[in-house]
């Protein structure tokens, strides 16, 4: 179970890092 609530917490990470610099890259 520690497994699969890391890796959603990562999946999550990543996604918010990819939003991000599409933000960053859009304005």
């Amino acid at each position: 179970m520690l497994e699969n609530d890391m890796s959603r917490d990562g999946v999550e990470d990543v996604g918010r890092m990819i939003n991000g610099r599409v933000a960053l890259h859009s304005s």
